[in-house]
């Protein structure tokens, strides 16, 4: 299985979204964790579990780490979210 997807940067105080891409699954329904780092401050994992919205607060770079299940498997990725004024 794999995460793929490349984050935009986003403007502090407006919508952002990301919906990284998951290949390879074998155990149906898919979730996504933060398993290190954070995202950036107004920013978390959808109710669903499988995209990052919300609406920045801080400027700057953030880096996180995605872990992604589906039952039967797992994989992480490493990913940064660069927030501008």
């Amino acid at each position: 299985m794999l995460i793929l997807g490349s984050p935009a940067y986003g403007f502090k105080d407006h919508f952002y979204g990301f919906m990284p891409l998951i290949l390879g699954g074998r155990g149906g329904e898919t979730s996504l964790q933060c398993v290190s780092g954070v995202m950036p401050a107004g920013l978390s994992l959808s109710s669903s579990g499988n995209y990052i919205t919300g609406t920045p607060l801080v400027c700057g770079p953030t880096s996180f780490t995605l872990k992604v299940v589906d039952g039967v498997s797992s994989a992480y990725q490493s990913f940064m979210i660069n927030i501008l004024a």
